[in-house]
């Protein structure tokens, strides 16, 4: 169906609506931003021809014009601002909310921990709101984690290939194009999906103290994918400026998610009991090393981890990413954990196809880069470990 704009704050909303001829925020229509610091805006454009909406926050630098550095972010995703007629398309209403059927009340979101940078800390950022979205009395929009991915999120410009609805609502960790861009959020004006990304190139914190925080930055992106525009209420999570850390919605969040998916009740049917989520997660819990070949058995270098859960369970079917370095050179594999959660990789230079049979003398460390597990969250960590050849 085709999809109409909520912009939160009934009458400010349309007040501020009728104010400005395109998406950038009002804000924005000024020249320059404050002198001495950055500030951080969000801007949504169109990509003509795709069906696709984009929210974007941009880093505007000390002094710069917002509105240049709000068009040359739309610009980087190839998309443009709205115009004043085509603001009618601007969000999502998710159908499944007003098809008559309860079992279906929620939008599946799943989560790609590749490159995270927190330390394995942007899923508990993603799921706490989660749990503020969906735990709204007057509001029957539910959340639901889908679990780990591997997968880029499809609607996203940087991953590989065209843009293109796969059916999932992915999060994940790239490096997006521009020096600006925060983080962004895709959608279709005819077909519900929504995909997420955050850009590696930023120093992100989850303190909820220190900029940029994951968490505010996320239940901000998470609006929008609930259906949600921009709203004029400053104190807003959906204001469209990074003003401080910021984990709590406000009431005017609260009234556009409950405009959009009413709690009905008793002539219509109750909303789902949300329960907060909790999601086990994968370690390595250590790193070792062994030699064998030549006269002194230590020709060649073999490392091993060992991969279990938060209970001490041994993980088998783990894909396990390592990257391992001598100092001078460094060398990447990923191998995958048997019954007993242990994983052996023989080392292979991926370039030039050289196996690591005669390794060099040297001192060795391990870098656990990535681990995926089915329906686990890695924790991001590698233990201590070095060995001396």
């Amino acid at each position: 169906m085709a999809k109409a704009i909520v912009l939160i704050g009934f009458v400010a909303s349309l007040l501020f609506l009728s104010l400005i001829a395109y998406s950038f925020p009002i804000f924005a229509q000024g020249p320059d931003s404050a002198p001495g610091k950055p500030e951080v805006i969000a801007v949504s454009g169109i990509v003509p021809g795709k069906g696709l909406i984009v929210h974007i926050w941009v880093v505007v630098p000390p002094g710069a014009d917002r509105n240049e550095a709000a068009s040359a972010a739309l610009a980087n995703q190839g998309a443009r601002p709205f115009t004043h007629d085509e603001f009618s398309t601007i969000d999502l209403f998710w159908d499944q909310f007003s098809d008559g059927d309860p079992g279906n009340d929620f939008v599946t979101q799943n989560y790609n921990p590749k490159n995270d940078p927190t330390n394995g800390n942007g899923i508990t950022a993603l799921l706490n709101t989660h749990n503020s979205w969906n735990n709204i009395s007057t509001s029957r929009f539910v959340f639901e984690y889908g679990g780990v991915t591997d997968r880029c999120p499809s609607l996203v410009d940087e991953c590989p290939g065209f843009q293109t609805f796969d059916g999932s609502n992915d999060v994940a960790w790239l490096r997006l194009k521009g020096s600006t861009t925060l983080g962004v959020t895709w959608s279709g004006i005819n077909i519900d999906e929504a995909d997420m990304a955050l850009n590696t190139k930023f120093n992100w914190a989850t303190d909820g103290v220190t900029n940029f925080d994951v968490e505010t930055v996320f239940l901000h992106e998470n609006g929008h994918a609930a259906g949600l525009g921009h709203s004029a209420d400053i104190n807003a999570i959906l204001y469209p400026s990074y003003q401080a850390p910021n984990r709590i919605l406000q009431q005017d969040d609260i009234d556009g998610i409950t405009f959009l998916y009413p709690f009905l009740s008793p002539s219509g049917y109750a909303s789902p009991t949300v329960s907060p989520v909790t999601v086990s997660t994968v370690s390595v819990d250590s790193v070792t090393y062994s030699t064998e070949g030549g006269k002194n058995k230590d020709k060649h270098l073999t490392v091993s981890v060992h991969v279990s859960d938060d209970s001490e369970n041994n993980v088998s079917g783990a894909s396990v990413s390592i990257l391992l370095s001598n100092g001078n050179s460094s060398w990447a594999t990923t191998g995958t954990t048997s019954s007993t959660g242990d994983a052996g990789f023989t080392l292979k230079n991926e370039q030039s196809g050289f196996t690591l049979k005669n390794a060099p003398s040297g001192t060795y460390t391990t870098t656990i880069t990535n681990v995926i597990a089915s329906g686990l969250i890695w924790d991001g960590l590698t233990p201590p470990n070095s060995f001396t050849k």
